[in-house]
């Protein structure tokens, strides 16, 4: 079996060689990053202004810490980049995209709509929030009363939900 080309290996024979050409592999990376560039996200620029953008929105009031991907227009959006999305995101995805929604306590970022956007296959999927929560199977549907709730939940970790997740206490 051949030796995959590594960019090493590129070497010139002189001025009227020319740039290496790239290795066939490369190929359909190259499409997906074209694919990313002028797909889904394209859209969605052109339809948002951008101080309806929030990068990287934190939640106030939080006894943990948790920091989602961005807030575009009331879509909560995290970015997966996932080499086979459907065997690598599970329900730790949905739960914390649950979570990121929960904690806006304030409604600060006013979502209505989560999704994902697969970096690597250019896809971007969305669902309003009622459908999301009844995909889920929540029992109570009502956004303002589920935030409550789990507040309260959070409030009776006494800050030490991290903890248990990144084997630190606080005293």
């Amino acid at each position: 079996m051949p030796r995959r080309q590594h960019a090493s290996d590129w070497r010139a024979d002189g001025p009227e060689a020319g740039p290496p050409q790239p290795h066939a592999t490369w190929w359909p990376k190259t499409a997906q990053l074209h694919k990313a560039a002028h797909g889904p996200l394209e859209a969605l620029r052109a339809r948002t202004r951008p101080e309806d953008c929030v990068g990287g929105p934190t939640f106030a009031g939080a006894q943990i810490t948790a920091d989602a991907d961005i807030v575009v227009d009331g879509l909560l959006l995290d970015f997966k980049s996932a080499r086979r999305p459907l065997a690598e995101m599970s329900q730790r995805t949905a739960w914390q995209l649950t979570g990121y929604l929960l904690l806006d306590a304030d409604d600060r970022y006013r979502v209505d709509t989560v999704g994902l956007y697969l970096s690597r296959s250019g896809v971007l999927t969305s669902w309003p929030v009622d459908d999301f929560l009844a995909l889920l199977g929540a029992c109570r549907r009502d956004l303002t009363e589920l935030r409550q709730v789990f507040a309260e939940l959070l409030a009776g970790c006494r800050g030490q939900a991290d903890a248990r997740y990144f084997g630190t206490r606080r005293d």
